[in-house]
C-alpha cells in the first residue's frame, strides 16, 4: 500500500523590497508502490517579470527548515526527512539539501537516524545521496553507531550502501571495513570487504 503524507512544513523569510528574495512553498513526501518513494511538490518557474526584477537570484525551488514525514498504511510514522535548506535549480532536476537528517521508523518506533552536512535527492524523488562524512545510529534495541561516507539510500528498496571505509560501533565491539550495506526495515548492517574488529570486555 502506498504511504500517505503525514506532515509538511517549510519556513521562509517574507520577500523584501530589494534582493535577495526567497521563494517559499510547501513540500511533501509521499510513498509509492510498496516502497518509500519520495516526491517533492514542484514549484512553477519564475515569471519573466520576476527574473527581470531579481536577475540571477531566483532558484526554481527554495525551502528552509524542511520537515516532512510519511506514514504507513496503519497511520504510523514511517519516514521523516528534515533539512536546514532545500534548493532545486532546474525544473525536473535533482534537489540539494543542507544538513539533512533522515529518521527511519519500524512499527511506529524510530529505528535508524542518519545525518550529514549535505545531501541530494534524485529527480524522481526515490533516492537520496549523502556525500561526504555520514553518521548513522540504530536503536534503541541493540544500539549501534555508524561512521561512513558517500552513502546512497534507495527508498523503494528500503536499502542503503556505501563503497567507502566504514566503522560500526556497539556496546561491546567495534568493526571496520571497506563498503557498507544497510537493510533499513530489518535493522541489519554489514561490512562488505576486509572486515576486522575488536571485542570489549563487559
Amino acid at each position: 500500500m502506498p504511504d500517505t503524507p503525514a506532515e509538511s512544513s517549510g519556513n521562509a523569510a517574507a520577500p523584501e523590497s530589494r534582493p535577495p528574495i526567497r521563494a517559499t512553498i510547501v513540500a511533501a513526501l509521499v510513498g509509492a508502490a510498496c516502497g518509500i518513494a519520495w516526491y517533492l511538490l514542484p514549484l512553477p518557474p519564475p515569471t519573466p517579470a520576476d527574473s527581470a526584477r531579481f536577475p540571477g537570484l531566483l532558484s526554481h525551488l527554495h525551502i528552509e527548515d524542511v520537515d516532512v514525514a510519511t506514514t504507513d498504511s496503519s497511520g504510523r510514522m514511517h519516514r521523516r526527512l528534515q533539512a536546514k535548506e532545500l534548493r532545486r535549480d532546474v525544473p525536473g532536476g535533482k534537489s540539494f539539501l543542507v544538513q539533512p537528517r533522515l529518521t527511519v521508523f519500524s512499527e511506529g518506533e524510530a529505528l535508524w537516524h542518519f545525518a550529514s552536512e549535505r545531501g541530494e535527492v534524485s529527480p524522481d524523488g526515490e533516492n537520496i545521496y549523502l556525500p561526504g562524512p555520514v553518521r548513522g545510529r540504530r536503536g534503541p534495541v541493540q544500539p549501534i553507531e555508524i561512521e561512513s561516507a558517500d552513502v546512497r539510500i534507495m527508498a523503494a528498496e528500503s536499502y542503503g550502501e556505501s563503497d567507502q571505509p566504514s566503522t560500526i560501533r556497539g556496546r561491546a565491539f567495534q568493526a571496520r571495513g571497506d563498503g557498507l550495506k544497510i537493510w533499513l526495515d530489518e535493522g541489519k548492517v554489514e561490512l562488505v570487504n576486509d572486515a576486522r574488529g575488536t571485542l570489549q570486555k563487559r
